[in-house]
């Protein structure tokens, strides 16, 4: 059970990561020297699993600002 702990307390680090990145302009990741990812997806994916329902509103928050 604490592995899974573990796993769920870091995984939700690296979403909280991607989420001030993203707050603070940062579109792209780069994954090589030459290849970049968008943030956007992984965020989004991010949403599906993450455990925390404030940092979930957090990204949902993020995700649609200024949509719609």
């Amino acid at each position: 059970m604490m592995q899974s702990v573990g796993k769920t307390e870091g995984f939700e680090a690296y979403a909280r990561v991607l989420l001030d990145w993203y707050r603070n302009g940062k579109r792209w990741m780069s994954v090589t020297d030459e290849d970049k990812v968008p943030i956007e997806p992984m965020l989004l994916q991010a949403l599906k699993d993450v455990a925390d329902p404030r940092l979930r509103r957090e990204i949902e928050a993020a995700l649609t600002k200024g949509k719609g």
